[in-house]
């Protein structure tokens, strides 16, 4: 006995210099790539481009790099290179992206990861740059190979990097994307986006909002629906939270393009080809126009309570104001109507 409170002793001790040690040098890569992120602002941006354009690269393996690599070339064929930098984080299989992409450049690689660490760096640049725009693409179809995934890519892509959306501020919108959806959660079906830094800095830091999120206790039914069914992606927690993030603050004023009503969320109606685009503020739709039937989702997204609940537990009490988009949707209210229907 006595042997093992001495082990304690000494244990508890040694656990205390790992974690303050692992702190120690998660601080230290934060401040490495930050450092790097601003020697090449300063140093590959004497244009004063507008927007810097933050993008999430995975390669899975030395096999899959020519197929990823000619998606990015698609992807980077839309950039002005007289309006956008651009800064790649990637992971995976480490890539030369200079061979191909001389006017990107790499801050930043790990073998593990996931988006959040590239939008935590797109969170910092924008408190370092208020007064800036930010882009955030990602290499989509990297991991899962399909087409689907081709044709949404495609879609965000234009869309973001599109006119349409560089004129938002003609629609006093500070996030645009191709669709926003209020359902399951406020995000931008696939994450990918054009925003403005002054509103950016005020959202959470990307890696503790998703920890945030999963302490979230949302509406008497909302609990008592996710109960026995799976509620990440219908939630916005854990690796969901990624795209929920940018639409997360009540401030937000999102606008989006997309005329064609079939694509709502997920992935049935992707428009293909040259699609029509007109900015507009979102949501454009009636509430109820993103429900989808017999989704497991259910009627996420269709509470008005769980979206406050949420803004309180985020932000803090008296947060929403009168520019709220909600206060112009038609939400559900009867939870009676809502049960039966799930």
């Amino acid at each position: 006995m006595k042997r093992f409170f001495l082990r304690r002793r000494i244990l508890v001790p040694l656990l205390g210099i790992s974690v303050v040690s692992n702190l120690l040098l998660a601080q230290n890569r934060i401040n490495n790539w930050h450092t790097r992120l601003s020697t090449v602002y300063e140093a590959f941006n004497p244009v004063n481009r507008s927007v810097a354009v933050f993008y999430n690269l995975f390669v899975s393996s030395i096999e899959d790099k020519a197929r990823v690599l000619g998606m990015m070339q698609e992807q980077f064929a839309l950039l002005n290179p007289a309006v956008h930098i651009v800064f790649i984080r990637s992971i995976g299989v480490a890539v030369n992206v200079s061979e191909k992409f001389p006017h990107a450049y790499s801050i930043r690689h790990d073998k593990e990861g996931g988006e959040k660490e590239t939008l935590q760096m797109l969170w910092q640049y924008c408190r370092d740059h208020p007064e800036k725009q930010v882009a955030y693409l990602h290499s989509k179809g990297s991991f899962h190979s399909k087409p689907s995934n081709e044709k949404l890519r495609w879609v965000l892509t234009r869309s973001v990097l599109s006119n349409q959306c560089a004129r938002m501020s003609d629609e006093s919108c500070d996030v645009c994307s191709a669709r926003f959806s209020p359902v399951p959660h406020p995000h931008s079906p696939g994450n990918m986006w054009l925003a403005e830094c002054s509103y950016i800095r005020h959202l959470i830091d990307p890696i503790e909002f998703e920890e945030k999120m999963s302490s979230i206790t949302f509406s008497e039914y909302t609990m008592q629906y996710f109960e026995t069914r799976r509620s990440d992606s219908c939630l916005g927690l854990n690796r969901y939270s990624q795209e929920h993030w940018v639409h997360s603050h009540p401030s937000v004023r999102p606008c989006d393009l997309l005329t064609d009503e079939r694509f709502l969320w997920g992935y049935k109606g992707i428009p293909a080809g040259e699609f029509e685009m007109h900015l507009q503020p979102a949501p454009r739709l009636q509430l109820q126009s993103y429900y989808l039937r017999n989704h497991f989702c259910g009627n996420a997204g269709l509470v008005k309570e769980d979206r406050l609940i949420e803004y309180e537990a985020l932000f803090g009490k008296n947060v929403v104001q009168d520019s709220w988009w909600g206060h112009k949707v038609n939400w559900n209210t009867n939870y009676t109507d809502l049960v039966q229907s799930s």
